[in-house]
């Protein structure tokens, strides 16, 4: 076993555990994105959504159209059979 001395304190420990030490030590923290792209991507987000409601919302009024006209052809077929 090769005996390795490490940066961080004055003993010689084995040369496993310092490549343990090395490996663990980029691992301790988790990666945040920054805040700049977080709000970018609620924006991003919050257009998307408004783009959809405003879909749902023609889609809504196309609808009540074709009912409207669905309702008066059916009135107009029924005075034409009588």
């Amino acid at each position: 076993m090769d005996i390795v001395v490490s940066h961080k304190e004055d003993k010689c420990i084995p040369e496993n555990e310092s490549k343990n030490d090395m490996a663990h030590e980029g691992q301790s923290e988790e990666y945040v994105p920054p805040l700049n792209d977080m709000k970018d991507k609620i924006k991003h987000l919050e257009d998307d959504l408004g783009e959809k409601k405003e879909t749902i919302a023609r889609l809504h009024r196309n609808l009540a159209s074709l009912r409207n006209f669905h309702q008066k052809a059916s009135s107009t077929s029924k005075r034409e059979k009588k």
